[in-house]
């Protein structure tokens, strides 16, 4: 039997959870443990999970408040920049993830556990080779690669390392919503390290289904709220404030998050890379511009702030400038675990550089970067289009 068990929170995720299961037929073979906490599904989500076999803990509303009219105007006044009203109103439900997955990590029989969405699949699962770390009693934690994707499989990837796989005698979630992993305060004993999966001994793909409602305005201003100065809540506020429009108000946190020296160095550079993209969106270039070179002193090991400054560059018409970041931006390899396009890494540095290359006069290289794209990304459109630039 596996020394690990398989720990998920689901709602009404009866469409998306067949093709989970499907990914893990040899782990249950196995005799493998596979918990789900039911918080509140009105479909057969609880019963199509223990036909598989898991063990199914139903726990209704168990986790969730809903937004006071004090909570919503504290929000708003404290967080609302230049007018704009923030969409979050009394009575919105507020689930506390967190606490759902703490609850979820006692249910397994397991000390270690590892937290899966009904949205994934496993693409690759050595749970043997997992299970002979286990048995050295050397780990604390795996960290491995997550790939995420919408539906249509044209659409862009980003992919990033995560660590949701765990002892928890060492760990447990933290947040409202986006939720994190963080050790325990003096925890009962301690392992001696973290070990880093391959992508063929574990990857996780996420389809994230656009048309879900997801409200995490509110309870990560709450956190923030009662975290002041928090670097991740500032962050993954002033993100979600991008998200939903709200641009002057997210430049706000997200500038104080990239000016918080004790931060995260490659959130504060996505942070400033959010910020250009805020100051895109308002059509103020110049300071679009200075927050990506920020970006780019701030953490050299990303390509995304590079990238979208030679993309910033090519829109103004300054081709040899997008080609001089592009090329900057392809020189760095992948080092970095934090979330990023996988498009940066493969064909959008050779876009760039073809297209500048092509109307600078130098066809030549700028053919073998096309090639590259139409190789990478041959459904493109755009790229077969332009063939005839070669021909």
């Amino acid at each position: 039997m596996p020394q690990f068990s398989l720990v998920l929170i689901a709602r009404n995720e009866a469409q998306t959870l067949p093709k989970l299961f499907r990914s893990l037929h040899a782990f249950v073979a196995r005799v493998g443990e596979i918990v789900i906490v039911d918080t509140g599904s009105t479909d057969n989500t609880a019963e199509l999970a223990r036909a598989f076999g898991c063990r199914v803990f139903e726990m209704g509303d168990a986790f969730t408040t809903l937004l006071s009219d004090a909570q919503a105007n504290e929000i708003n006044a404290r967080f609302s920049k230049n007018g704009e009203t923030l969409p979050v109103t009394a009575g919105q439900r507020l689930f506390h993830f967190a606490n759902a997955r703490n609850f979820a990590s006692t249910c397994a029989r397991n000390e270690f556990v590892f937290h899966l969405d009904a949205a994934d699949e496993l693409r690759a699962f050595d749970d043997a080779w997992l299970d002979a770390q286990l048995e050295t009693g050397m780990v604390s934690r795996f960290e491995y690669w997550r790939i995420a994707a919408l539906p249509d499989p044209r659409a862009e990837t980003i992919s990033f390392r995560i660590a949701n796989f765990f002892d928890r005698r060492l760990f447990q979630w933290e947040g409202f919503a986006h939720e994190a992993v963080c050790p325990i305060p003096n925890p009962p004993h301690s392992s001696q390290q973290t070990l880093i999966c391959s992508r063929e001994q574990l990857l996780l793909r996420h389809v994230k289904d656009p048309t879900k409602t997801r409200h995490y305005l509110a309870p990560l201003a709450l956190e923030l709220l009662a975290h002041p100065g928090n670097t991740r809540w500032l962050h993954y506020l002033g993100r979600e404030l991008y998200y939903l429009g709200q641009h002057h108000s997210a430049i706000a946190l997200l500038e104080e998050n990239a000016a918080t020296e004790s931060g995260w160095r490659a959130e504060r550079c996505e942070s400033l890379c959010l910020v250009g993209r805020c100051y895109e969106i308002l059509g103020e270039t110049r300071q679009a511009e200075e927050a990506y070179l920020r970006a780019a002193q701030l953490d050299s090991t990303r390509r995304e702030p590079l990238l979208r400054y030679a993309l910033l560059r090519q829109q103004q018409g300054d081709l040899a400038g997008s080609v001089e970041y592009a090329r900057a931006a392809l020189a760095l390899l992948r080092t970095n675990s934090y979330i990023e396009s996988d498009s940066n890494y493969t064909f959008l540095p050779h876009a760039i550089l073809y297209w500048g290359l092509y109307w600078l006069g130098d066809k030549k290289q700028a053919r073998q970067h096309w090639e590259y794209c139409l190789a990478m990304s041959p459904e493109n459109r755009r790229y077969r289009e332009h063939a005839k630039l070669f021909e």
